[in-house]
């Protein structure tokens, strides 16, 4: 369980709880004591700033925050939408996001009674779990549980989840959301962006062709588009037909995978 506080000089990190051990509000509170007598000695501006950010993988106990908003009357939440689950993660594990947000906005409706002020939960996206892990779940992965949680935090908890899924889905450009873990997301998604690009490269191509005619001979043209134009318009071309292939994917074949190398 870490705590942490936040300043323009970079973040402090404090760790007091090891692998394993369990929690007692008696615990709890002791140690942020501890925390905040160091951070008066090591970094007495951290102190007068905005309060401190509680970052934990769920919300901590209810009875914990009467000891916190004594010594700690302004705070920040933060959660997180990818980079959190653990360190060498390829994919984002979105019902766990979904369900960790849910929660905090759940704890921050009834618990910010007891602060001056609660200032709200800040949506986290890590591309290193920490500093010394390697990359993971990188943004590309995490962008489907990026959008849910933003839908989730606009919209409340109150809101019908399977609704909130939709409004997600419908964001993304696919009809449908589903959250089971590792099932991120229907495989019926568009893809505007490639296609647009498609579409614009080729207008392109088509404009020159037709301004260096004018100019040029047919053949000069030819080998001006296809050394300037054409190997963007042929990646392009490769992905679209690489999306209209994984989209029609529904089941995969028994690991290990073959591995595919192109002929030098």
């Amino acid at each position: 369980m870490t705590t942490v506080w936040w300043s323009t000089s970079g973040i402090i990190r404090y760790n007091f709880l090891n692998p394993g051990e369990a929690i007692t509000v008696e615990k709890y509170c002791q140690e942020i004591d501890k925390v905040h007598q160091e951070q008066q000695h090591l970094h007495p501006s951290l102190l007068n700033r905005k309060g401190p950010i509680l970052l934990h993988d769920y919300p901590t106990a209810y009875h914990s925050f009467s000891a916190l908003a004594t010594n700690f009357p302004v705070i920040w939440a933060s959660s997180a939408y990818k980079g959190a689950n653990f360190p060498s993660a390829k994919y984002s594990d979105v019902k766990h996001y979904e369900m960790n947000n849910i929660a905090w906005i759940m704890t921050k409706q009834s618990q910010q009674h007891k602060f001056k002020k609660f200032h709200g939960i800040i949506i986290t996206g890590w591309q290193r779990y920490d500093h010394m892990a390697p990359i993971c779940e990188i943004l590309p992965i995490g962008t489907p549980s990026m959008v849910l949680n933003i839908q989730i935090a606009i919209h409340g908890v109150e809101q019908n989840q399977p609704l909130i899924r939709n409004m997600a889905a419908t964001i993304l450009g696919c009809t449908g959301f589903t959250v089971s873990n590792l099932d991120i997301i229907s495989n019926n998604c568009h893809f505007p962006v490639v296609v647009q690009m498609h579409n614009e490269i080729e207008t392109i191509e088509s404009e020159v062709r037709e301004e260096m005619s004018k100019l040029f001979f047919d053949n000069t043209v030819e080998e001006f588009i296809y050394l300037t134009i054409t190997p963007t318009a042929d990646k392009l071309k490769h992905y679209l037909r690489e999306i209209k292939r994984l989209s029609l994917i529904k089941t995969y074949p028994k690991r290990h995978f073959k591995i595919l190398r192109k002929e030098l």
